[in-house]
């Protein structure tokens, strides 16, 4: 909900469509979910699926986020796009463009709120899969 909020005070006064798509949407996170984060916490590494039945794993996470993004710059090609979302999405935003998805936590990787990044989707894209 928030980050369709913010997406509609962006375009304000301007004529782009806003899309919508759940692919993007937060991880997940079942019987964590509101609970605060912490950093001893290893729900952001890739290698530990979950720590509880009911979290979406690491490895669905990335697939979900990775095959939006595979499908955005093959649609939307020499175009600028805007992709408004949280956090774990912007981590792996990140390693994908920066093919950095490694072994551990994605944790270091988050935006802040309200904060920003800019990829070239033309230079370099290598896909990383597991």
């Amino acid at each position: 909900m928030r980050a369709k909020q913010t997406a509609n005070i962006m375009n304000e006064n301007r004529n782009y469509e806003n899309i919508y798509d759940e692919r993007i949407m937060e991880r997940c996170l079942g019987d964590l979910e509101g609970k605060p984060y912490t950093s001893n916490n290893n729900i952001w590494d890739i290698n530990i699926n979950s720590s509880s039945d009911s979290m979406e794993t690491m490895v669905e996470f990335k697939n979900r986020i990775y095959d939006f993004l595979d499908e955005v710059l093959n649609e939307y090609q020499n175009k600028n796009i805007l992709l408004v979302t949280h956090g774990g999405v912007s981590a792996l935003i990140n390693c994908y463009f920066n093919n950095n998805l490694y072994e551990g936590s994605i944790s270091d990787k988050f935006l802040k709120n309200c904060d920003y990044a800019c990829y070239d989707t033309a230079k370099n894209k290598v896909l990383v899969r597991n």
